[in-house]
């Protein structure tokens, strides 16, 4: 709990260096989380490799849900970062985010928060 704390207080100074935004007006139908994974690993927020440092101060923020509807160029997704990443990794985890959710044209069912008991 004290370690999360820490890493999101309101104090740092994280700038928007990208936003990933809707192509075209719909419903958000799905989000891929590995994508973002990938996406997070590109910029420095996950390791390749054990051994790999992590950069603690950059992420990725979900701007829109499941669900919701979107106008086009409305926010996705945003890369937030204190300080500049390389442009290379920027771009790569940008066209994994743009390909880490999909539109449609009908309203999705809400989901059960609950799908099965497996207890008796």
């Amino acid at each position: 709990l004290e370690f999360r704390r820490v890493l999101f207080r309101s104090d740092f100074r994280h700038q928007v260096i990208a936003e990933i935004v809707a192509d075209r007006p719909g419903y958000l139908l799905e989000i891929d989380g590995r994508a973002i994974g990938y996406a997070k690993i590109e910029l420095g927020a996950g390791r390749k490799k054990m051994e790999d440092c992590l950069d603690l101060e950059v992420g990725i923020q979900q701007v829109a849900r499941v669900g919701e509807e979107l106008t086009e160029g409305q926010a996705v997704f945003r890369i937030l970062s204190p300080g500049t990443v390389a442009s290379e990794k920027r771009e790569r985890a940008i066209r994994l985010l743009q390909d880490a959710f999909r539109i449609g044209t009908v309203e999705p069912q809400p989901q059960p928060l609950i799908r099965q008991v497996l207890v008796e």
